[in-house]
């Protein structure tokens, strides 16, 4: 049993890309080739992402409820008890 194989042609990249081109290539190669590491680094990007926007937003959310905050938190510590009952 013989396989065909075909031979794609690599697109040239055109002019003024060249810095582009290079930094595709710098990532493709070690993190995009196999589907092993186009996975993890999927994975630890999402993870990463994640973290990063739940502390952006937590801190933002802090800043505009600064005092509503600080009042809950007194509510809370105090003897509620005798408030809610």
């Amino acid at each position: 049993m013989k396989f065909i194989t075909v031979h794609l042609p690599v697109p040239v990249p055109a002019r003024g890309c060249g810095k582009m081109a290079a930094i595709a290539g710098r990532l493709y190669n070690p993190l995009f080739r196999k589907t092993s590491t186009f996975a993890a680094t999927i994975m630890l990007g999402a993870f990463f992402f994640e973290r990063a926007f739940d502390v952006t937003s937590e801190y933002i959310f802090d800043s505009i409820n600064h005092g509503v905050r600080l009042l809950w938190w007194y509510c809370v510590s105090c003897d509620s008890k005798r408030y809610f009952l």
